[in-house]
């Protein structure tokens, strides 16, 4: 099923804890990344994208973050996403 991303996880130190960070952060160890672009959450597992055209229905379409490097992203979590 599909659900909502609220931070974004840097670390996982034991199995019942984790390091997220929230709105306003920057989140570096990208490669890759399109400088300026806005990120969507990705239909994979952990994963972000700037192109939804291939969303299908059942799909959350959620901003996550802007590219500020090749990278850097600034998580930017848009709590108004919409469901395909």
């Amino acid at each position: 099923p599909a659900t909502t991303a609220w931070g974004i996880v840097i670390a996982k130190p034991t199995t019942t804890t984790a390091t997220v960070l929230l709105a306003g952060a920057e989140v570096s160890g990208f490669s890759s990344l399109t400088t300026g672009a806005q990120y969507y959450l990705d239909t994979s597992l952990g994963g972000a994208t700037t192109d939804v055209s291939a969303f299908v229905e059942g799909n959350i379409v959620q901003k996550v973050g802007r590219a500020k490097s090749t990278t850097v992203m600034v998580v930017e979590i848009d709590n108004d996403f919409f469901v395909l």
